[in-house]
């Protein structure tokens, strides 16, 4: 029993190392960035902190992310979509693991702000009205990397729109606070996700047994020990 308690004592603060915890995916997803480097870099922006920030924010999900799960629910649920909308018919697409009613969250809260409706009015434009081909056009939007990118950047300029304390705060800090409004809701306030950023919902979700961590932790790690070595 003492052996057992020493034990537990000196490993409790043992910080984990993802790229061995979450192997071979998270090799592949160093992987990923490398083989599309130039694709981040040209929908991302110049100011080389906010593309660390956005890159490490969507890292996690570029681990987990499942080709074939990935086409198998797209191909099957798309049309599904199409026809009844997000509010019965939801699912993950592209390496970004975004979902339909994210983008159309996203369309929203741009429609509400005169700033961002004239900066992002190309994410807000579809070249035809019926409901049925606006959803259509999302979805085949949400199969591309770049407007995945695009919307990205959406998503972290409505997180900083709402949160104005941010831009006094530490760089770590605002990894993992824009990771869990990503991996949780940006429409959170900022005492929900601060609860949510010690979750370990990661990668297999909420009540899902199994070894589990923080996104938030997932994506800071990878800001601090490989983004650099990439971009």
């Amino acid at each position: 029993m003492i052996l057992c308690l020493l034990y537990a004592f000196l490993h409790a603060g043992t910080p984990v190392v993802y790229e061995e915890a979450l192997s071979p995916d998270y090799t592949e997803g160093l992987d990923f960035l490398r083989e599309h480097r130039q694709m981040f870099d040209r929908y991302l922006g110049d100011d080389s902190k906010q593309k660390a920030l956005m890159v490490s924010v969507v890292f996690p999900e570029i681990v987990r992310y499942s080709f074939v799960r990935d086409l198998l629910e797209t191909r099957t649920l798309e049309v599904a979509y199409t026809l009844k909308g997000s509010d019965l018919v939801d699912f993950s697409i592209g390496r970004f693991q975004m979902k339909p009613s994210f983008v159309e969250s996203l369309e929203a809260s741009v429609k509400q702000s005169p700033r961002l409706s004239g900066k992002y009015a190309d994410i807000l434009y579809y070249p035809k009205a019926e409901e049925a081909l606006v959803r259509r056009t999302r979805i085949n939007r949400l199969k591309s990397l770049e407007w995945q990118l695009r919307y990205l950047r959406v998503f972290c300029d409505l997180v900083a729109a709402a949160h104005p304390f941010l831009k006094d705060q530490s760089f770590d800090y605002r990894v993992k606070f824009f990771a869990t409004a990503y991996n949780h809701s940006f429409h959170a306030n900022k005492e929900e996700l601060e609860r949510w950023m010690h979750k370990k919902t990661y990668p297999y979700g909420v009540g899902i047994k199994g070894e589990q961590y923080a996104y938030s932790r997932v994506a800071l790690y990878f800001a601090q020990h490989h983004y650099s070595t990439l971009f």
